[in-house]
């Protein structure tokens, strides 16, 4: 386990977008902020959603439980607001 604000600086790649359910997403972050020193840097990546889309429509299968119609109007929805 990491210690608390053990780093300057912290980078965060691919949970904010291959994490499925927003509280591990939220979880993810409170970790991000706990290893990272007061007043320190952080960087995130985050998937544009239009790229999200594309994902996936292609490959479905890796965005489960998210691979129905259900899931892909409300983004869409959300999307075109």
């Amino acid at each position: 386990m990491l210690k608390d604000e053990q780093f300057d600086v912290s980078l965060m790649l691919g949970p904010m977008y291959h994490l499925q359910e927003e509280n591990d997403r939220i979880k993810a972050v409170q970790v991000l902020k706990r290893v990272t020193k007061k007043n320190g840097l952080v960087f995130v990546a985050l998937m544009p959603r239009i790229r999200h889309i594309f994902s996936s429509l292609l490959s479905p299968e890796n965005w489960k439980p998210n691979d129905n119609n259900r899931y892909y109007i409300r983004i869409f929805s959300i999307w075109l607001l």
